[in-house]
């Protein structure tokens, strides 16, 4: 079904905000300036590239090629102070509001890329849906809004909308 390779895209990227908040107090390692410079660079690298291209999709090879490096160099484990450096650099400023304009926009044509294959499928089951890159991150939100449910002690019915 899928010519395209799998993408290194793991897990969803998550934030521990204690640290972030206990670097800004102040308590922080130093810098890793070798890694920030790499993740600046692979930043400013996928700004340019979806800026160049058209296609955001997966059937775009340099899409999913910038993309799976971008993911991988963003959920790199790194100390908050490297964090912090790299969020306030002043080239990553510049281009954020752009990139996320168009990484919101690749994400809408990667779901509609799959949703295309998936109906090109004869049989529509569990381990088709299993190829879909990003499943498991879709489990996980789902599971985060219906936790949020359970802490509010409602449950959802047949009328709730649960985004994910």
């Amino acid at each position: 079904m899928n010519d395209n390779p799998t993408p290194d895209h793991g897990r969803a990227a998550k934030i521990d905000l204690a640290r972030f908040r206990s670097a800004r107090r102040g308590h922080e390692p130093s810098i890793d300036h070798d890694q920030a410079d790499r993740i600046i660079q692979t930043i400013k690298t996928a700004a340019d590239t979806l800026n160049a291209q058209t296609d955001l999709s997966p059937a775009n090879p340099k899409i999913t090629e910038v993309l799976s490096r971008l993911v991988k160099a963003v959920t790199e484990p790194t100390n908050p102070a490297t964090a912090m450096h790299v969020l306030g650099n002043r080239e990553i400023r510049t281009v954020q509001k752009q990139l996320w304009e168009n990484l919101s926009r690749a994400e809408g044509e990667m779901e509609a890329w799959w949703t295309t294959q998936f109906l090109r499928e004869r049989k529509l089951d569990l381990n088709t849906l299993e190829q879909f890159w990003y499943r498991d991150n879709y489990k996980e939100l789902t599971q985060l809004e219906v936790d949020h449910w359970a802490q509010q002690n409602k449950r959802p019915d047949a009328d709730s909308h649960v985004v994910f």
